[in-house]
């Protein structure tokens, strides 16, 4: 894990088994509803589970009413801003359902995530609204992308081209 103080998560997904737009739009219409909405992490084959990562945001929540998460649509190349209310991990290399299947999609129920995060809500946010720099990239587990730590993100081809679900991100003083 890295000692970078990092402010939050990115986490990419793409709309693979809804129509387009349709993950963010069945997500805000349970939020909407409910008051909240469980998002699954689907990592890649090759990812690793950034276990220390999500013991941390967990505990950050369990004392913080003020945590987000960021979602980035690879597909469409837009960004938005969760509040995040809680995180829930698998214990072993095998995955968990979902905590509550009211709060989800259909579509989630059909399998096991290595991480879900509660959401309260789901905002779209710009790149220059969000104003962050890579910190790490905790779901490899190689140094492929060292060169671009700290640097700031300012388009979206920089997170499509590092291929990975989940980034670590410091946000920038104004």
């Amino acid at each position: 894990m890295t000692t970078q103080k990092w402010d939050g998560l990115v986490l990419r997904f793409r709309d693979l088994v809804t129509d387009l737009g349709g993950t963010i739009s069945e997500h805000s219409t349970i939020a909407a509803e409910f008051g909240s909405v469980w998002w699954g992490w689907w990592k890649k084959q090759y990812e690793v589970v950034p276990k220390e990562v999500f013991i941390e945001l967990a505990e950050r929540v369990s004392v913080s009413n003020n945590e987000y998460v960021y979602l980035f649509d690879a597909g469409q190349g837009l960004m938005y801003r969760a509040g995040l209310i809680e995180v829930r991990t698998s214990p072993n290399d095998t995955g968990i359902q979902v905590p509550d299947s009211h709060l989800c999609p259909e579509y989630y129920q059909r399998g096991k995530y290595f991480a879900w995060f509660l959401l309260s809500s789901i905002t779209p946010i710009t790149l220059e609204e969000l104003n962050a720099s890579f910190v790490e990239f905790p779901t490899r587990g190689d140094t492929k992308f060292s060169d671009l730590r700290g640097a700031r993100i300012i388009e979206q081809e920089q997170l499509r081209a590092t291929d990975v679900t989940l980034w670590q991100i410091a946000i920038n003083s104004k």
